[in-house]
């Protein structure tokens, strides 16, 4: 069985949205964590991109908030390195999004949002 057969039985495929090449990160492709202090730092969990991508980027709030669109972002990140998005306060809880990147364009839609507290 494939890959996309497997997600789409786990339930956790969730497509490809139109307008991008590829499906949005699952959550089981990436892991959001904070340095502890100001940091949301998110990380590609193989350290490989998506055939069609070259690196991600991430998106990052302050809960409740819930619109990747209008967070802080990153700049497009090689996905052997971890995105960092600061300026939290320590006892902020934040939601964070990725989505895949060719260069500078988005190629997939935003990740479903992982939530963590920064300390």
């Amino acid at each position: 069985m494939g890959r996309w057969s497997q997600a789409r039985r786990r339930g956790t495929c969730q497509g490809v949205t139109p307008g991008f090449a590829l499906p949005p990160p699952g959550d089981e492709v990436w892991q959001l964590n904070s340095d502890g202090f100001t940091e949301g730092v998110a990380i590609i969990i193989s350290s490989t991109c998506a055939v069609g991508a070259d690196g991600f980027q991430l998106a990052v709030t302050t809960v409740p908030g819930n619109d990747p669109d209008t967070s802080v972002q990153s700049v497009a990140t090689p996905c052997s390195d971890p995105a960092v998005v600061g300026g939290f306060e320590p006892e902020d809880s934040i939601n964070g999004w990725i989505r895949w990147m060719l260069g500078d364009v988005p190629v997939s839609n935003w990740s479903n949002a992982q939530t963590i507290p920064i300390s």
